[in-house]
Order: structure tokens, then C-alpha cells, then sequence
């Protein structure tokens, strides 16, 4: 999947789990690694608090990847 700048990403902390998450806008891509600033963040379904322009990395591709197949790991909002 390609991903630019702006975009508005929904990155998954584990293959089999609905509820937990973090959902933010794309800032940088460098070196496979996605930097978004947070929109929201899910932990066991419940919302985590976080600073106004706080933002998490997720790398673009994982070794583990294939764990994914039935269920994305990062979606496009």
C-alpha cells in the first residue's frame, strides 16, 4: 500500500484485535517508518489520553506482515 503525507491512517496493534489502536494523521515517511500525530487512541476499547501534538511511528511494512491478511494492519480513513 502506498502512503502520503496528509493522509489520515487507523494503525492496528494487533492482528486479531479490534480494539486496540491508534488512529492520526500521516507527517513523515522516511526510511519505512509512518510518523502520524494522534487523532485518537484506543487501548482495549478504551480512549487513552494524549498531549494535543503527540504522534507514534509504525513502520510501513512488518516482518510479521502475512499475520495481518484477514485483517489490515494500517487502513486508510
Amino acid at each position: 500500500m502506498k502512503f502520503q503525507i496528509g493522509q489520515t491512517i487507523k494503525s492496528y496493534d494487533f492482528p486479531s484485535h479490534d480494539d486496540c489502536y491508534m488512529t492520526g494523521e500521516i507527517v513523515s515517511i522516511e526510511c519505512g517508518i509512518i510518523e502520524a500525530k494522534i487523532v485518537e487512541w484506543i487501548s482495549l476499547g478504551e480512549n487513552i489520553e494524549f498531549q494535543p501534538d503527540e504522534t507514534f511511528t509504525t513502520p510501513v511494512e512488518m516482518m510479521f506482515e502475512d499475520l495481518y491478511r484477514n485483517h489490515p494492519r494500517i487502513e486508510v480513513l
